[in-house]
């Protein structure tokens, strides 16, 4: 069972009802499980990752702990979940704020990817990430490849 017991799908609402802190709580249930001594206290994890889920993070911040949410997500109870490639989107877009385009691109295409493929994906999801992309390629100088994303 999931953490919380929580559906496969039930992130799908958490954005347009401007609810990520309860993605984020989930977020951090997983991340803390995968360490038997957790170093961070939940709430605390769980109100950084709110911060970074939506866009508000500085990246410095963002960027490590979406990387390890990234790691938590590849558990065999979580592969292939639209959450899994939401957070890997993120973590493109927060590397894209830093300048590091060429570790970004393969992530943020990836994201695309796995969202088209995901079960119970909210309607926004897919254009939000593929924008993520477009916004990659403009900040890297390449117009061309922004327009194919958009």
């Amino acid at each position: 069972m999931r953490p919380s017991g929580r559906s496969r799908s039930w992130p799908g609402s958490t954005r347009s009802s401007g609810r990520w802190p309860d993605a984020a709580r989930l977020l951090a249930e997983v991340v803390l499980a995968q360490h038997p001594e957790p170093k961070r206290q939940h709430d605390a994890l769980a109100a950084s990752l709110a911060g970074a889920l939506s866009g508000t993070a500085a990246p410095s911040e963002a960027v490590p702990m979406l990387a390890e949410c990234r790691e938590a997500l590849k558990a065999p109870l979580w592969g292939g979940d639209w959450l899994a490639a939401e957070v890997a989107s993120r973590h493109g877009d927060y590397l894209r704020r830093q300048g590091r385009f060429a570790e970004a691109e393969p992530i943020v295409i990836a994201a695309v990817d796995d969202i088209r493929k995901a079960v119970g994906v909210p309607d926004w999801s897919e254009a939000a990430a593929r924008e993520r992309v477009a916004e990659l390629y403009e900040a890297w100088g390449r117009p061309g490849d922004a327009a194919r994303w958009r």
